[in-house]
């Protein structure tokens, strides 16, 4: 069985692991790193919803939250919102 990841495995993966808050049924993903580039995702799925993907992470293999990583649920989804005449995520 391959274990989840946790924080060094996200730091490793992608500079740190983000903040999730719950504002009644909006989940908001808050990516906020030292390396910057800040970015809040939201949406109307729980974390959990998104799935899991087995990637390299700090020293192996490991399990990740999909919808904390931004390579899969944070830019891909804001390049398909614009496409679709919407607007970019909120960055600081």
């Amino acid at each position: 069985m391959i274990p989840e990841a946790g924080l060094p495995d996200y730091v490793a993966r992608q500079g740190g692991m983000p903040t999730v808050e719950t504002r009644g049924k909006l989940t908001i993903i808050i990516h906020d790193y030292p390396s910057g580039g800040g970015l809040v995702v939201t949406s109307h799925h729980s974390v959990e919803h998104y799935g899991t993907a087995i990637l390299q992470g700090d020293n192996a293999l490991r399990l990740f939250l999909v919808a904390l990583l931004r390579e899969f649920h944070g830019d891909p989804c804001e390049r398909q919102s614009l496409t679709n005449g919407g607007h970019p995520y909120d960055r600081f």
